[in-house]
């Protein structure tokens, strides 16, 4: 018996299973714990490291017509026995929207504490570039408000340390300064570095003359 893709979602790089039980197995197999489908009302948002969610709309739209075409991932049943968004809010916005009384998810291994749900949440966004880089910037700001050092951040992120230390010069920015990149629709991390530099500099002009 084979499983509607349309209606249980697929996940990138598992293509070829047929069931979902098999799915089940692959998930299993690859650290995560279970697909299934649950209430809508069961999941929950708390801050994510994402804020601007784009075009929720169009993808509501598309959920209508095709179906969700890849789970949101979800912690555990907290205490109050709500699943709690690791990854997928704006998927799970859309569903709403569309009126979708349940929703795919997997359910994945509680992060221990709220650096490590903060981490978790930033290395998919990363990896899937849903993320603009002040977005990415602020994230990495609330890490290290709770503890993180540079490296250690850059260590389980995959990253160079310089990213980190330019990416945290970009969460400092003045308004202006952020408002121009997103216009200019500057997303290089070492541009807008550059570039906060150069405002630096023409901010202190007229007080070194």
């Amino acid at each position: 018996m084979t499983t509607d893709t349309k209606k249980t979602g697929s996940l990138a790089g598992l293509a070829g299973l047929k069931s979902l039980s098999n799915l089940n197995k692959k998930i299993s197999s690859s650290g995560l714990d279970t697909l299934k489908k649950v209430p809508i009302d069961d999941v929950v948002s708390v801050e994510q490291v994402r804020k601007n969610f784009d075009n929720i709309e169009e993808l509501a739209e598309s959920i209508k017509q095709i179906g969700l075409q890849m789970p949101i991932n979800v912690t555990r049943k907290n205490e109050n026995g709500k699943y709690v968004i690791i990854q997928g809010e704006r998927r799970w916005r859309a569903c709403k929207l569309a009126g979708m009384t349940t929703i795919d998810v997997i359910v994945r291994t509680n992060p221990k504490d709220e650096a490590d749900r903060m981490l978790l949440q930033l290395s998919e966004n990363l990896q899937r570039a849903d993320m603009n880089v002040f977005e990415i910037a602020d994230a990495l700001m609330a890490l290290e408000a709770v503890g993180l050092k540079n490296k250690e951040i850059a260590q389980k992120l995959g990253k160079a340390e310089s990213f980190v230390t330019r990416a945290l010069q970009a969460a400092h920015a003045k308004p202006e300064v952020k408002d121009l990149c997103r216009q200019a629709k500057i997303s290089d991390i070492n541009s807008i570095a550059n570039i906060i530099k150069m405002d630096a500099k023409i901010r202190k002009g007229p007080e070194s003359s």
